[in-house]
């Protein structure tokens, strides 16, 4: 484990509308956030002045830790690291961060895809990332970007699932992710959690030309709490 990793310390990949409003709101409840993008010539004013403006429903200028675009430097401050990307940047971004994760990290998906945890998570392992714990939850903020120095939030879900790739990754970061957004509760499975998200659903993982069970887990074929109607997602 990385010297300068601090654990409590939360690293958010993406700056877009969500994950500028996910950066603001987890500074607003006092997290030490850093901001990881590829593309900081599209938010200058936030990196020159390390901090997002949010209007609308959260309102402020919430100071940002960092903001970089660097992977293997914010997965080396932080330990628990938020993923606010497009579901179709899964592969990829696993593919980029898996060198630079470690035992203990905590990748938290922070956008809509049926069994999106297994799919990163598979992405990690083909990578040779090491073993680390990830969870999803769908995106929870309706927001816009506001220029290169903020993001206007017009709505928040007040409820929504999360979920592990097994349970007892779920219950391990239980209280953690419910101190952080309040409205969350446990899922059942993978499955329960994306039937309730439309964005989930439209975004069913695909298999491979070379490996369908790489994409789609045992845990999301037909059991008690599996997919419906007999069949594997």
């Amino acid at each position: 484990m990385s010297a300068e990793r601090r654990s409590g310390e939360i690293g958010v990949l993406g700056a877009g509308s969500e994950g500028l409003a996910l950066a603001a709101h987890l500074a607003s409840r006092g997290e030490s956030v850093h901001l990881r993008t590829r593309f900081p010539d599209r938010i200058r004013t936030i990196a020159s002045e390390r901090s997002v403006h949010a209007r609308g429903l959260l309102q402020g200028r919430f100071p940002l830790a960092a903001v970089g675009s660097d992977l293997r430097e914010v997965a080396g401050r932080c330990g628990v690291l938020f993923v606010a990307a497009v579901t179709t940047a899964y592969r990829p971004l696993a593919a980029a961060l898996a060198p630079h994760l470690e035992p203990g990290h905590v990748v938290v998906l922070f956008s809509g895809k049926l069994c999106g945890t297994a799919e990163f998570g598979h992405a990690l392992t083909r990578s040779g990332a090491a073993r680390v714990d990830v969870l999803e939850t769908d995106a929870l903020f309706a927001a816009r970007t506001w220029g290169d120095a903020g993001v206007t939030v017009h709505g928040q879900k007040q409820w929504n699932l999360y979920t592990g790739l097994d349970r007892d990754t779920t219950e391990r970061h239980g209280t953690r992710m419910r101190q952080l957004f309040p409205g969350l509760e446990q899922a059942r499975s993978q499955v329960q959690r994306g039937l309730t998200d439309f964005g989930a659903v439209a975004h069913v993982p695909s298999p491979s030309p070379t490996s369908a069970a790489s994409t789609v887990p045992r845990n999301c074929s037909s059991t008690a709490r599996g997919c419906p109607s007999g069949r594997s997602s």
